[in-house]
């Protein structure tokens, strides 16, 4: 039936970034910098806010380059022309930055009102393999990265957007080097509320996030131009929604674990329609099916399939109430024409025994064929 629903892997799972500044960096204010013997200053000075952002800057570098002596990292200063001309050499990457260029412009810095916020030249990170990391934006007075900035991992990964004590917190977005990104909100380094999630060729996936993953509402387009509108747990569609496959069949209902599962109907655009009970993806248990010709069956399915005990009811009027296996007849049964009514026995479909029987004849109840939780409105 094909009623199962793309379910993607999530590449989400590993977005945590946390740099060792703050493991590095052992001072908790300003002051304590300014205060450091080993920082060779001829007084406290008092300055403003820009002379004072300056001296952070080269105070900050200065201690990272003493401390990185023994992590085995350098770090230095590099010019704005170098940073841009990394994430120019990634036209996806700068393609939607690009896209999201009025947005990420309108992103206001998000910072504590007692954080004093330093905004620093870009620095470049080296480790011991020779990899290199870039930062271009603001730190704290504790050296971490806090309010607006931009990130270039290793990887060429890039995140743009707020910052708070090193990690991602608040409006930004992740860009991954083969183009698949994350834009929206986030907190303690994850996806968190309401964003859109691009994997390319793949899915888009706009709604609410909670730990990386989507949960909540939201809407997952696929690139067949099947989508999916309704509610999310864990990263499956769990819940209430509706699935339009790209021919224009739909089912809407229930779902556990991305398939269809409980109370449910499904819709094919040629006329066909059937209300009733799904289990991991199938048709199963109580239900009613309706035909494009106007037949109608009411009754037991298993996987897919007409069976156990049900009514068919053709165009015509005619009716059988009996036993069903494999969407054919099988057992006994009894059949209605016009005025007349025939005991009946089946063998996959084919009659192997009739006889003819009046209507107030009750040698064998047609109630025992139907249960009463089978007819449905």
């Amino acid at each position: 039936m094909g009623s199962k629903c793309c379910k993607p892997n999530n590449p989400l799972e590993e977005i945590e970034y946390k740099p060792n500044i703050e493991e590095e960096f052992k001072y908790e204010t300003f002051d304590d910098i300014l205060n450091d013997p080993s920082i060779k200053l001829k007084s406290k000075p008092k300055i403003n806010f820009q002379e004072k952002s300056i001296n952070l800057k080269e105070i900050i570098q200065k201690k990272l380059l003493e401390l990185s002596e023994n992590e085995e990292i350098k770090i230095e200063e590099i010019e704005i022309e170098e940073f841009n001309e990394i994430i120019e050499k990634n036209n996806i990457t700068l393609n939607i930055l690009n896209e999201y260029n009025s947005e990420l412009n309108n992103i206001k810095e998000e910072v504590e009102e007692e954080e004093e916020i330093y905004q620093v030249s870009p620095l470049k990170f080296t480790n011991k393999n020779n990899e290199n990391e870039y930062y271009y934006g603001s730190f704290n007075n504790k050296g971490n990265f806090s309010g607006l900035g931009t990130l270039i991992s290793k990887e060429n990964n890039i995140y743009k957007g707020n910052f708070k004590n090193g990690i991602f917190n608040g409006k930004g977005i992740f860009i991954y080097n083969n183009g698949n990104y994350y834009y929206g909100n986030w907190m303690n380094g994850k996806c968190n509320g309401e964003g859109k999630l691009i994997i390319k060729d793949i899915l888009e996936y706009k709604g609410n996030f909670k730990d990386n993953k989507r949960e909540g509402s939201g809407i997952e387009k696929y690139n067949d131009k099947s989508y999916y509108n309704g509610e999310f747990l864990n990263n499956e569609k769990n819940g209430y929604g509706k699935f339009i496959y790209s021919n224009g069949n739909y089912y809407e209902g229930q779902f556990i674990n991305s398939l269809f599962n409980g109370e449910g109907e499904l819709n094919w655009i040629d006329g066909r329609n059937y209300k009733g009970n799904f289990k991991d993806g199938n048709i199963e248990g109580k239900g009613e099916l309706k035909y494009n010709n106007g037949d109608l069956y009411k009754g037991d399915f298993v996987n897919n399939c007409k069976n156990g005990t049900g009514i068919f009811i053709w165009n015509n009027g005619n009716k059988l109430y009996g036993n069903f296996f494999n969407n054919e007849p099988h057992g006994d049964g009894v059949f209605f024409h016009e005025n007349e009514k025939y005991i009946v026995k089946y063998r996959f479909g084919k009659i192997i025994s009739y006889k003819m029987a009046f209507l107030e004849d009750n040698t064998v109840e047609t109630s025992k064929f139907v249960e009463t939780n089978t007819n449905r409105n």
